[in-house]
């Protein structure tokens, strides 16, 4: 597992490859259906979507019809902070505005388990539900990408009634195109990789406001958003 890709500046090659596969998974489309509209074998899709074999012009122009996309979309576009609202870079845990009974530590050390459980192997970002860290943490605790949201207990309590057979919820991430501008930002940001971020959600007919403390990583080139929810309010 190879978390060093965080402090690296990103690469062209790199972020096309990330938008090939995020647009892919959110727009929820097999390597095998994409294939078939581009007139590839299978293998040789992959082999393209992993970066081992070259990707010609011809087949980027056909791929981002595929997905509905421009071109400048999914291969040329290098998106900025003025492209993510509502989302702010924190250098300190002792800067987040937190109620008065939360101590900022306890907060960065839960992060600092859970990311010790991925950078020494325990788990894959897939498998991280399963950690007791995680799942039975009493802070709301979530981890994301385009595919897959996993909650933890005290997060989906807030949420949903609890399905005892199952060890998470997972629900199609809908707002892919922002994840795209939010990882590429953070991973050039290379001082700055925690991040507050202000979305709307709606909640047995309500709508909330939820302020949440992020941080991105990266496995096998696939980034990853774990996330903290510390606040939510009515709107």
């Amino acid at each position: 597992m190879n978390f060093s890709e965080l402090s690296k500046p990103i690469d062209k090659l790199s972020r096309l490859l990330i938008r090939l596969r995020i647009y892919r998974m959110g727009k929820q489309i097999t390597q095998q259906e994409i294939a078939d509209k581009l007139g590839l074998s299978i293998r040789t899709y992959q082999r393209l979507e992993q970066g081992l074999a070259p990707i010609e012009m011809s087949t980027l122009y056909k791929t981002a019809e595929v997905f509905d996309l421009s071109y400048d979309k999914l291969a040329g576009a290098v998106y900025t902070e003025s492209d993510i609202p509502n989302v702010t870079f924190i250098e300190s845990f002792e800067n987040i505005p937190l109620a008065p009974n939360i101590d900022p530590m306890e907060i960065q050390k839960t992060f600092s388990q859970l990311i010790s459980l991925l950078r020494d192997g325990s788990y894959t970002p897939k498998e991280l539900y399963k950690a007791q860290e995680f799942k039975n943490n009493a802070f709301e605790l979530f981890y994301c990408e385009p595919a897959f949201t996993f909650y933890n207990k005290s997060l989906r309590k807030k949420n949903e009634p609890i399905n005892k057979a199952k060890e998470s919820t997972i629900k199609h991430l809908s707002d892919y195109e922002f994840f795209i501008r939010l990882w590429e930002v953070c991973y050039q940001k290379i001082n700055h990789p925690w991040f507050l971020a202000t979305t709307e959600h709606e909640r047995f007919g309500q709508k909330l406001e939820v302020l949440t403390i992020n941080h991105f990583i990266i496995h096998e080139g696939q980034p990853f958003n774990l996330g903290m929810v510390l606040n939510r309010h009515s709107i």
